[in-house]
């Protein structure tokens, strides 16, 4: 909704306050400029992040006056890019009775949620592999309960959010250990079976719609008026004893085989 004029309603301020929290929950940080920095041994890619950009609609005043009213979201935000997980559950605790009063707290829940699964999904960026107590010390709320984080990590798996495998030992002696895929494509073994199936469907309705395509395409040329010529040019020829090697047949690609194709993948 964007004012008539530099004043703001309520309901404008309180769907801000939802806006910053639902952006956190779907982008994880909030878009800014990159900055690259070149060195002689290496170069640093970096981002800098500026407030929230607000819709081109939104009346400036207005904005001001939003971020003004709902300054504690804007912080929860700010610390959340930053990664700094133990003041933003601080910030979390210190405002609890702000998001309860904004019926936010369920929200901010999520978003603490968010922050760890976001933790957890950059650290492939720096590493190739990671032990359990590792990933606990970076990312879980409770660095000592590595049982807890180890089923973390393998909700995330199995939900296909994270693209990753998890080691553990035969005899339990040593921590597991969660391998990071080297490629940005999903192994389809990581899927559960269900998304492996519907990815199966989904491929042979693709494959049997191309096949039609390829019969109706086929059935098109033979009632071309060029095939129609050329049919009756090589059965002039074959009655003339002047028979090439060619049999002057279309290949019958609607036929009987590609049916047999068609129950093949009926069957998957």
């Amino acid at each position: 909704m964007a004012p008539t004029n530099n004043t703001a309603s309520m309901i404008m301020i309180e769907a801000y306050k939802k806006w910053v929290l639902v952006g956190l929950l779907l982008r994880g940080e909030v878009s800014g400029h990159t900055v690259t920095l070149s060195g002689r041994d290496r170069t640093l890619t970096m981002k800098t992040f500026q407030p929230l950009s607000m819709p081109r609609t939104t009346n400036s005043q207005a904005a001001k006056a939003y971020r003004a009213i709902a300054r504690p979201y804007d912080a929860i935000a700010d610390i959340f890019r930053s990664g700094d997980g133990q003041r933003l559950r601080a910030e979390f605790d210190f405002g609890r009775q702000i998001w309860r009063d904004d019926c936010n707290d369920g929200l901010l829940c999520q978003v603490l949620d968010a922050f760890r699964r976001f933790s957890i999904l950059k650290l492939q960026s720096t590493y190739l592999a990671l032990s359990i107590p590792e990933i606990g010390v970076r990312t879980s709320p409770d660095h000592a309960d590595h049982a807890e984080t180890e089923a973390y990590i393998v909700s995330l798996i199995s939900t296909g959010y994270l693209n990753a495998t998890l080691s553990q030992s035969d005899d339990g002696s040593k921590p597991s250990i969660l391998r990071f895929a080297t490629t940005s494509t999903k192994d389809p073994q990581l899927q559960p079976e269900a998304a492996q199936y519907a990815d199966l469907v989904k491929q042979t309705e693709k494959t049997v719609e191309l096949a039609g395509h390829v019969r109706s395409t086929n059935t098109k040329l033979c009632l071309s008026k060029e095939y129609i010529e050329w049919s009756k040019k090589a059965k002039k020829t074959r009655e003339a004893g002047k028979g090439s090697a060619t049999d002057g047949t279309l290949v019958e690609m609607a036929g009987d085989d590609y049916g047999e194709d068609e129950d093949m993948m009926a069957d998957l």
